[in-house]
């Protein structure tokens, strides 16, 4: 959804690039319309609860142990921040797009099926089964 949010604001409202990725991060950080961002990529990419993953440590270690890192990687590019400060709006947007899809996304799927089959290893099936869903 973000995608598509990014790519159609790019298309039709091109002279106005950095009100369209502000809306954007705000969608980003609060979903669909949620205060307290529940459901939301930002959320996703904060998550305390990672550490089951086994590879997220790796992760973490290879960003210079910041546990936020992918969420860090967006909101720089969304504000034009630190080393996306003299980036493209385009490169910006790829940046968004693939952190969110291919980081933010990738360790949650993962941290989703690391808790079920430990909840289901504990005995707590149902619990596993919420984290499939």
């Amino acid at each position: 959804l973000l995608e598509i949010y990014i790519n159609n604001g790019m298309e039709h409202f091109s002279d106005d690039i950095e009100t369209l990725f502000g809306l954007a991060y705000e969608r980003y950080r609060f979903g669909n319309g949620n205060l307290n961002g529940e459901g939301s990529l930002s959320r996703l990419a904060k998550d305390v609860r990672r550490d089951i993953v086994p590879s997220f440590p790796q992760f973490r270690r290879y960003f210079k142990n910041d546990e936020n890192y992918a969420d860090k990687l967006i909101v720089d590019a969304f504000e034009a921040g630190g080393i996306f400060n003299k980036a493209t709006a385009n490169y910006r947007k790829r940046v968004i797009l693939f952190t969110s899809k291919y980081m933010v996304t990738h360790m949650a799927i993962l941290q989703k099926l690391y808790n079920a089959v430990k909840s289901c290893k504990d005995g707590n099936v149902d619990e596993g089964i919420t984290n499939l869903d």
